[in-house]
Parts: C-alpha cells; structure tokens; sequence
C-alpha cells in the first residue's frame, strides 16, 4: 500500500504536542520508576537488558524468533480481531503477544487505566523474555509494540542481535556443499530474520467511539455474570466508559507514536491500512497485504535455496 496512510496519520499528529495528556491527579498513586517521563538511550538499554539475560541463561540459548510481525493501531483500532485474521493466514499456532497483557501489576494497571506509557526498560525487558518462550520460536504477532521512539529503536537492535547470533550458530556448526556455485567449499545455511510492521488506522472520534462501544459492551457481558453466574467477568478501564479519559489515550498514543512510525517505516516492510471501515474490510485488506508478504518470503526462499546449493 502506498505512504497516503501513513502522510495521513501523522498530518494530525502535531496537534496532540499542544495538549498536555496526563494531568497531574493521574500520577500520584504511581511508581515514578515505572512512568516513561526520561528517554533513555536505546543501545545503551537494549545491551544492558541483553547482557543479563545471557548471563542468566547462556548466550547459546538466546533463540528469538525468526519472524516476527509487529500489530501497531491506536486504541479502537481493531488489533484484537485482526491478530486473529493474521494467525490464521500465517498458521501460527502460538497467539498473539499481547504487550498489555504483559503489564499487569495493580501499579501498570493503574497507568493504562488513564492512557500513559509505561517504562521503556520495564516493557523491553518483560518482552524479551516471553519471545524466548518455545511456542514463539516458529514466528511470532507482537500486539502494541513498539510505542514510543526507544522501543522503535530497540526493534532495530533486536533485528540486528538476531541475525549475528543466528550466524554464530551457522558458523559453529558449517554445512559442505556440493554445489557448482562454490565448489563443495563449507558454507551455512544463514537466513536474516523477517520483522514486518502492519498499523491500523483510525482518527480520534473512531476510536473514542470504539472505546466506548467496548465498554458498554464489556459492561453488559459483566451485568449478566453478576446476576446469572454464566460467562466470564471482562477487566473493564476507565478508558472504555469515560469519553476524556478515551480521548486522552488517543492523544497519548499518537503523541508518542510519531517519532516511531517515521522511524520504524525507513527499517522494515511497513503497510498502513484504514481501518475505520467494517470489519470484514479491514480483515480483506489485511489478509491481502499478507499475501503478498508470502510471495515475497517465497521468492526470498528460493533465492537463498539456490545460492546454498539447492538444500532445504
């Protein structure tokens, strides 16, 4: 899809810079440690969170996933039922990593309850260790990261660990070929990582109003558990019932979601899709822009097949 999304979605951007999202009675029951009010510097966070984690479990068993396909949209925008369409699409198995979820102590539910950002050292770092999990290691949806310039920033250095440590492991253990290509020389089987960017698109009054939606609707799924007992009790925020506050979390979203679009869209394969239509659309489109994804994988895969001397 051509950049007239993404020119769309970051013309109304400035505005939001006006605005002061937060207002100062959301704050004061909040772990100051946990706000995301000092950027810090990316290399210097990634390779500090990097360093622990591999002198906890050995640099050997650092195994991210290959591929990895990164679901951005501001809040209503549809990331939940679209997550789905794309897992079916790619067959994976494993579910979406829904980077909310991860962010559940009562101190992070309190700051997404009034739309703020969380931490960029405490998000990386939860988020690390749940894709070296097993059942990401076939590819991986990540649900609402990066969001902010550090986290875009920290998704490029992912990329970049993942490719040398993958090639350390081909060159540890070396294949012979006997291709005519190289002469029966040792080569690898090396193959970069694929991370792919898909944003969802929708204006403010959208998403308020899907905010919202959601929240009469979760109200009422919760108003017959309490007097029938069928069913689940759904975590309804504050962002779901209180149009400012659905406001605010567009704001901050947006506010927070510039600097990582332009910057995120120069590094990777990137599409923009409106998804301000109906659901069926918006899954069409999806589907679509994975498709052609797929040709392009496939064509990769034969090119590299071909230069390793036709071995799987």
């Amino acid at each position: 899809m051509s950049s007239h999304w993404f020119l769309s979605y970051v013309s109304v951007l400035p505005q939001f810079f006006l605005h002061n999202p937060t207002g100062s009675s959301t704050q004061t029951a909040i772990n100051p440690a946990l706000l995301n009010n000092a950027q810090e510097d990316p290399q210097s966070l990634f390779q500090s969170i990097i360093a622990e984690m591999e002198q906890e479990i050995g640099r050997e068993n650092m195994r991210f996933p290959q591929e990895m396909y990164f679901l951005l949209g501001a809040p209503g925008a549809g990331k939940g039922t679209m997550e789905r369409a794309l897992s079916r699409e790619l067959n994976l198995t494993s579910g979406a990593i829904v980077v909310s979820d991860l962010l559940n102590t009562l101190e992070m539910q309190k700051m997404k309850d009034n739309g703020l950002l969380i931490n960029d050292r405490v998000v990386v770092e939860i988020l690390l260790r749940k894709l070296l999990e097993d059942q990401y290691q076939g590819g991986c949806i990540i649900d609402g990261f990066p969001r902010s310039f550090v986290q875009s920033n920290v998704v490029s250095l992912l990329y970049e660990y993942i490719g040398n440590w993958k090639l350390e492991q081909e060159l540890a253990c070396p294949v012979k070929t006997t291709s005519p290509n190289n002469n029966g020389h040792i080569t690898t089987k090396y193959r970069k990582p694929l991370f792919r960017m898909l944003v969802l698109y929708v204006d403010e009054h959208t998403s308020v109003q899907r905010q919202l939606a959601r929240g009469r609707k979760l109200a009422e799924n919760n108003r017959r558990f309490l007097e029938t007992g069928h069913g689940s009790f759904e975590e309804l925020r504050k962002t779901d019932c209180n149009v400012d506050a659905a406001r605010t979390r567009y704001k901050y979203f947006a506010k927070n979601a510039f600097e990582s679009l332009q910057f995120l869209r120069k590094k990777f394969p990137f599409n923009y899709i409106d998804a301000s239509g109906e659901v069926n659309h918006v899954e069409q489109q999806v589907v679509e822009e994975i498709r052609m994804l797929e040709g392009w994988i496939e064509r990769r895969r034969r090119v590299f097949v071909s230069a390793i001397g036709g071995m799987e």
